[in-house]
């Protein structure tokens, strides 16, 4: 215990408040010492006294707040600096954010145009690869390399068939009609009726593209002869069996249809009515849709087969650009009036459907099998070659008029 107190008297004794106590108690001992001197002074010697040991004490407790305060400014001091540390820290995390946000509006700003840049290099290997093909084919059809012909039909024409036959069926309609006859009105019927009538589809409901379906139609076309006075001769078409070639290129045409799973399944397009003799040779058990509507409506506006010679088909040259059209017109109307009529085949006027959708409807639905929604027309399309001051007659458009009910 001695011990323990003189340690600590000697840890006093080095601080300088040990000191200061020190000097201060001195004070009062020799205030003290002189107090037998005179007595009457011990009252004010001991205030003295008293008054010292307040002040030591005061001066003692001055210190340590000092150093406490000392203690917190450093604290403070420190505090600051974390703080500022913090702060700089979290303004460079914001520039990196802002960094990483810019780099970001700039990615999706730029999504488009890598979108567009992806599906352009696309389409132009599409479009290679498909030109490529009817180039290949097209070699085929030519009497210049006779090796294809012969080649083809044991390689190609088997799997071919293999693969349109999937479409050789009753569940499957083809819409056939010559370009301005108002087909869409038929094909959205059908699309919105439940029928995949293939994509993709133009505005027009016709499926795209129409390039192999296209090139189809002029292999037929150098089948047929010409006669005279807008009348051709078919009979080959007859005698011959679709070539490897042409078969070829409507199954290239059809793929959606040959890839869907749909179980009512369709297309249109204008050019089927070019190859509808051959079209029936491959597909006999669809179900054909002939659209018909009166040719001087049909001739009013133009169509992409106005002029025959483009589909390899021997025609009148003819400067007359409404006569150029009924050629045409009635070239596609005399195509499928001589041809093979398959088992399922019904015929539409335009002006029916229109003008008595509820009796047109009913025949339609018993002819395909399910029912059909009714489709908005407009009846001011009927007649208008009437009032067009640009109409005049064609006079060998008349026996068609006749035998299709439309009146002189």
């Amino acid at each position: 215990m001695k011990y323990e107190m003189g340690q600590k008297i000697g840890k006093l004794l080095k601080s300088k408040d040990g000191w200061i106590l020190v000097f201060s108690l001195a004070g009062s001992l020799t205030l003290l010492g002189f107090a037998w001197l005179k007595v009457g002074e011990i009252a004010l010697l001991s205030f003295n006294a008293f008054l010292a040991l307040l002040v030591a004490s005061y001066l003692l407790r001055v210190r340590r707040i000092r150093r406490q305060i000392n203690q917190i400014n450093e604290r403070v001091g420190r505090s600051e600096q974390e703080i500022a540390q913090l702060e700089q820290a979290k303004g460079q995390q914001r520039q990196e954010m802002i960094q990483i946000r810019q780099w970001m509006h700039q990615i999706f700003a730029d999504l488009p145009k890598i979108r567009h840049e992806v599906t352009e290099i696309g389409r132009q290997a599409d479009e290679k690869i498909k030109q490529t093909k009817i180039s290949v084919l097209e070699m085929a059809a030519s009497r210049e390399v006779p090796i294809f012909n012969a080649l083809l039909p044991k390689v190609a024409d088997e799997l071919t068939f293999q693969e349109l036959d999937k479409l050789n069926n009753d569940k499957v309609i083809c819409v056939i009609g010559r370009g301005r006859s108002g087909t869409r009105l038929i094909t959205r019927a059908l699309r919105e009726s439940g029928v995949f009538m293939g994509d993709p589809l133009n505005e027009s409901e016709d499926l795209i593209p129409p390039d192999y379906l296209y090139e189809a139609c002029k292999v037929m076309g150098r089948q047929i002869r010409y006669k005279q006075n807008f009348e051709l001769d078919f009979s080959q078409l007859e005698e011959l069996s679709a070539s490897a070639v042409f078969k070829e290129f409507v199954r290239l045409y059809l793929c959606s249809l040959l890839t869907s799973s749909a179980p009512l399944r369709g297309w249109k397009l204008p050019e089927n009515n070019l190859i509808f003799p051959w079209l029936v040779q491959l597909l006999p058990n669809v179900k054909y849709i002939y659209w018909v509507r009166d040719p001087r409506d049909v001739i009013l506006g133009p169509h992409v087969t106005d002029n025959l010679s483009n589909w390899s088909v021997p025609c009148e040259r003819l400067d007359n650009v409404l006569r150029m059209r009924a050629q045409s017109w009635k070239y596609q109307y005399d195509i499928v009036k001589q041809a093979r009529r398959p088992k399922n085949f019904i015929t539409i006027k335009f002006e029916d459907f229109v003008l008595e959708q509820e009796k047109t409807l009913p025949r339609l639905e018993k002819y395909l099998g399910f029912p059909l929604k009714k489709i908005e027309s407009d009846p001011s399309r009927i007649a208008r070659w009437k009032t067009d001051a640009a109409y005049e007659h064609i006079e060998f458009l008349e026996p068609a008029l006749e035998e299709l009910g439309y009146e002189p």
